[in-house]
């Protein structure tokens, strides 16, 4: 049975997860051009998208409740209008994802192809920060995103293969191949599942990933002490305290409710190679920039307050959980005001990365590094979690600079693309599988 007190938190999980669904989809082209010989340089990096789960919003029902905790949702109304929803382009225009599989993205800038845009910006922000030196590739993989332990542990099977096939490929070639992975959400899972992959089964290749960033990842037991495998030479949890879905997920096996970050427990210690980093994201308050006094006031870091952004000057806007990985016309909590819209704050991890692993150097794994980007005062601060004292800054781009971003990736908003539409096509999807599974059941019959 279970306990007054956990139906209490399950309430509670529900609530949340109606106001704000887990996530949508995303559209991207398969890159059918040939490949090139490798430069004399020839470490190639190749970049993964792993997105999160589809929207559960319409099906947070009691009866999936108890199918959901159990871990049970091969041949439901659930599982099936999923499955059409990952088939509808329309779900594939917000977020890096394409299809199901491994696919090398086209860079090629164009309307509703979202992943050539995350593609876009982080390379842009990577080589304007000269933290990436060498040749980057970039693909997404795309998987059934169904809320379910035992699937996501599947699908990781199937993402150590096409790497290791890539891999290959790219070493016949002459390159020197590095592997980064991008894992959005419950995406993030899916991405440390290999370690219990290479673990558990008979691996096709000694896999190494040599930078796995989470974003916004539900920290479970299932998969948290995988970050401990050889296979993975860093590892950066990247998160925000705005992030409302993160540590919402109830029905993760093994733990109460998920949490931000790694804590080390009995049987399980943090390895250095871990760097946890808080995402901020501050503004002035309103009319504060536009006085010459108050805003050199707000740049005034000798003052507490305006190192952790509050007191009357400053704004805390850091990231929502749809803002680490959405495009601002993505139709829901994607706010217009967000100071970095339409861009997703994923687009900046190159930078913060490289800057908060000179400052892990120096503290505990379990310790939280802030990196707050202050778009207005163009710069980016870095501080120990509950310290003070600025560690290092380093510039923002500036507003000119920001504003041509934002113009290249707004030339990708699809059109037509709000939330009546979107809960349109979920309706269609749900009305889809109601009539695919009352045919094959009565066909059974």
């Amino acid at each position: 049975m279970i306990s007054n007190k956990r139906i209490t938190r399950y309430a509670v999980y529900f609530v949340a997860m109606l106001v704000i669904g887990f996530k949508l989809t995303s559209w991207c082209a398969t890159d059918t051009k040939p490949s090139i010989p490798a430069p004399k340089n020839n470490v190639v990096w190749l970049n993964v998208f792993v997105h999160g789960i589809m929207s559960i919003k319409p099906h947070l029902t009691w009866n999936n409740f108890t199918l959901f905790m159990k871990d049970k949702v091969e041949g439901t109304l659930y599982e099936k209008t999923v499955e059409l929803m990952r088939e509808d382009p329309f779900f594939y225009k917000n977020q890096a994802m394409y299809q199901l599989g491994f696919h090398a993205i086209d860079t090629s800038l164009r309307e509703g192809n979202s992943c050539a845009s995350l593609a876009f910006v982080l390379n842009k922000i990577a080589h304007h920060y000269n933290v990436t030196p060498h040749e980057n590739k970039y693909y997404t993989f795309g998987w059934s995103g169904l809320l379910s332990a035992k699937t996501r542990y599947k699908e990781s099977k199937k993402l150590f293969e096409v790497l290791c096939k890539e891999v290959a490929r790219l070493k016949t070639e002459g390159y020197e191949p590095r592997v980064r992975i991008f894992g959005y959400s419950h995406g993030g899972n899916v991405s440390l599942n290999l370690a219990k992959v290479k673990q558990n089964e008979l691996a096709p290749c000694d896999l190494t990933v040599n930078e796995l960033v989470l974003l916004g990842s539900p920290i479970i037991r299932d998969t948290d002490y995988l970050i401990n495998d050889p296979m993975f030479k860093e590892v950066y949890n990247l998160y925000s305290l705005r992030d409302r879905v993160q540590p919402l997920d109830v029905f993760a096996p093994k733990q109460t409710i998920s949490k931000r970050l790694f804590r080390p427990r009995k049987g399980f210690t943090l390895p250095d190679k871990l760097v946890q980093i808080q995402l901020k994201v501050t503004r002035c308050k309103r009319g504060a920039c536009k006085d010459p006094i108050k805003f050199e006031q707000s740049k005034d870091y000798s003052k507490s307050k305006i190192v952790y952004g509050k007191g009357g000057l400053l704004r805390d806007i850091s990231p929502g959980h749809m803002e680490l990985w959405f495009f601002g016309w993505t139709p829901v909590h994607y706010r217009q005001n967000f100071p970095l819209n339409p861009l997703p704050t994923v687009a900046f991890a190159p930078p913060i990365m490289y800057h908060a692993r000179k400052l892990a150097q120096s503290i505990q794994p379990e310790r939280s590094i802030v990196a707050d980007i202050r778009p207005e005062h163009n710069v980016i601060l870095f501080r120990r979690q509950g310290h003070h004292a600025i560690h290092s800054t380093v510039p923002f781009l500036t507003q000119k600079q920001l504003k041509e971003l934002h113009a290249s990736i707004h030339s990708c908003k699809p059109d037509l693309y709000d939330q009546r539409i979107y809960d349109e096509h979920i309706k269609d999807a749900i009305d889809s599988a109601r009539e695919v599974l009352s045919i094959s059941r009565s066909t059974e019959k």
